[in-house]
């Protein structure tokens, strides 16, 4: 894992710049001069410690560059794929794969890459740009774009660092958008960070005057295992690929074992796979527990485990893990993923598994399975029985659930998803309704009546980007951990897309509780969803660090919210309104973000 950055020659402070990118690429880090172009990278070293980077080839006026941040799939393959070209890497990086795919093949040669990835190749004899970004947005990469080479950097105050240039003004629309999702829109630059948000998924060419071409990541190539493979047997055999083609690496193995369905998936994988990752699974003192399940998920299949107790001293950490990210966070289970992270990071793990893109993939969430009923029960409801279900208040899950019944169509799972009362927003940002977050940055959530595809979709395409992957990505960094999370994969996504949920299914995933069963007891692959959600009312209520980030004096002179109004919901969440408590936690993530903001304006 790394950080990169680059761009034509700035008024900024280009060295500056990757310094700020030290905590994601602590071993080893290089600022290349290529005439008028820099490319720079700051390197976590997994595999191959001899593969510094930037990775380069070729001789001075002829040279290409590449700076990469993550991990690829399919590593054979691509080898493979190589050598029949007669070339051989000379080290095992990810980045010499990315590098001579391009020096082969040419952008199209990185059309089909798998795993997590944002990579930057510079083509010095062609005047060449490709950046390109993985397809479900797990790495991140910022993109300040012009009449010639775009600037970009994988987080936005190297970039801004990069370039010399400030912070915007956050559009109002993005600012509901996040306090109603605890994230903010995975697209564009709403919240005026000074850098767009580069599209997942894509690969773009630039010239000296600009953009030249774009290409779409596609699926590899189907397995010839699973030529003949029935679906429940061939996605079996292809998740065991996606898994055991994430294995490699130089540091030690760990997975994040809640005891739910996807990680003793994994678990398993890896074991038939002959790995031994290190296990850690959380505790929440005064809140749910996931150590004893995973305990015996471990127990079963031999492998070391450590439970973590985490408390609200959790929270001390926001406002370090908010800065680093450059945006505001407004999931608190970053807290609970930071804490089991350094929990690794003392057992000596390098690179841990996670379960992400199971529950959006195999239909994991309630809200998924909510939505058809929900929608069938709307069209049935009466105009005058709607009226008062669209004023249900509550953030909680019968407040969302009412609205969600009497919202118009293609609104109601954006309802089912929201962790706020729109009414509540509206009061903070001193409207007497809901700001319109506006249809560019809502509509992968418009999900319409008969569309069984629409809610995994608006999940892969808002929650898993904006929210899961830099939880993940951030989460690891911190530590020098590079998390990995094989069920994120196109070939995957293809295979399920149009798979309906089975008729009478309740609990959601089917297909891998199926694949469980072969390995499993029942005990160890049943029961509801949990999440890992910590007692976030409890932490706030007795915490005072809230209470000191909605109160500082700073927000009173130039926040575009209320800060009285945020100081009232804390008090109404002290006094038992514990389904308020997402929407201050994100109050709380955004008041550190702008009081980050006011330090760096005085800096400048």
């Amino acid at each position: 894992m790394c950080g990169i950055l680059g761009g034509p020659e700035s008024r900024g402070n280009p060295k500056g710049a990757l310094d700020l990118l030290a905590w994601r690429g602590p071993d080893q880090g290089r600022l290349l001069r290529m005439g008028s172009f820099l490319l720079g990278c700051r390197r976590l070293s997994i595999t191959d410690p001899r593969a510094s980077q930037p990775r380069v080839i070729g001789e001075a006026g002829t040279r290409i560059a590449c700076g990469f941040n993550g991990n690829l799939g399919d590593q054979e393959e691509l080898r493979r794929r190589l050598a029949l070209a007669g070339v051989f890497p000379e080290t095992r990086s990810d980045a010499d794969l990315c590098l001579l795919l391009y020096a082969c093949f040419g952008p199209g040669g990185l059309e089909t890459l798998s795993g997590q990835f944002a990579f930057a190749i510079y083509d010095e004899a062609r005047a060449r740009l490709v950046l390109g970004r993985d397809p479900f947005g797990e790495k991140p990469l910022f993109v300040r774009e012009g009449a010639g080479f775009p600037s970009f950097a994988s987080t936005p105050p190297s970039l801004r660092r990069f370039l010399g240039g400030g912070l915007g003004e956050p559009d109002p629309g993005a600012l509901s958008f996040f306090l109603r999702f605890g994230a903010p829109p995975p697209e564009g630059d709403p919240l005026g960070l000074g850098g767009e948000v580069f599209p997942k998924g894509r690969i773009r060419i630039y010239g000296e005057r600009g953009r030249i071409g774009e290409r779409e990541v596609r699926p590899a190539a189907t397995p010839p295992e699973l030529g003949g493979a029935g679906f429940e047997e061939g996605t079996a055999l292809l998740i065991r690929r996606l898994v055991r083609g994430r294995t490699e690496g130089d540091r030690s193995l760990g997975l994040f074992l809640s005891g739910g369905i996807d990680s003793s998936l994994l678990a398993l994988e890896l074991v038939e796979a002959g790995k031994r990752p290190f296990c850690l699974a959380g505790d929440f003192r005064g809140g749910r527990s996931e150590g004893m399940r995973a305990s015996e998920v471990a127990r079963r299949l031999g492998l070391p485990l450590r439970r973590v107790e985490i408390d609200e001293g959790c929270l001390a950490r926001l406002p370090d893990l908010v800065v680093r990210a450059g945006f505001p966070l407004g999931d608190a289970s970053i807290l609970a993923l930071d804490a089991l992270c350094r929990a690794a990071a003392a057992e000596g793990v390098g690179i841990a598994f996670s379960g992400d893109g199971g529950d959006e993939l195999f239909f994991g969430y309630r809200r998924q399975r909510a939505f058809d009923w929900a929608e069938r029960f709307r069209n049935l409801l009466p105009e005058a029985w709607a009226f008062p279900f669209r004023k249900a208040r509550g953030a909680g899950p019968r407040g969302r659930l009412l609205r969600a019944l009497a919202a118009s169509e293609g609104e109601s799972y954006a309802e089912l998803l929201a962790t706020a009362d729109p009414r509540e927003v509206g009061s903070l940002l001193g409207r007497k309704g809901d700001v319109p977050a506006g249809a560019a940055i809502c509509r992968s959530l418009r999900v319409f009546e008969g569309d069984e595809e629409g809610p995994r979709r608006a999940d892969l395409e808002f929650y898993l980007p904006a929210d899961l992957c830099p939880k993940l990505d951030i989460a690891t960094l911190s530590h020098g951990i590079e998390g990995r999370a094989p069920f994120l994969d196109l070939r995957l996504r293809e295979r399920m897309r149009g798979r309906r949920r089975p008729a009478g299914e309740v609990r959601g995933k089917a297909l891998l509780r199926a694949l469980l069963s072969r390995r499993l007891p029942s005990a160890l692959r049943g029961g509801a969803k949990r999440g890992f959600g910590p007692p976030l009312a409890r932490w706030l209520r007795e915490s005072p660090l809230p209470a000191a980030w909605l109160g500082d004096p700073a927000l009173k002179r130039r926040a575009p919210w209320r800060p009285g109004a945020a100081l009232e919901l804390l008090r109404r969440l002290e006094r038992g309104r514990d389904d308020l408590a997402p929407l201050v936690f994100s109050l709380c993530a955004l008041s550190v973000h702008w009081l980050e903001r006011e330090k760096e304006a005085a800096r400048a």
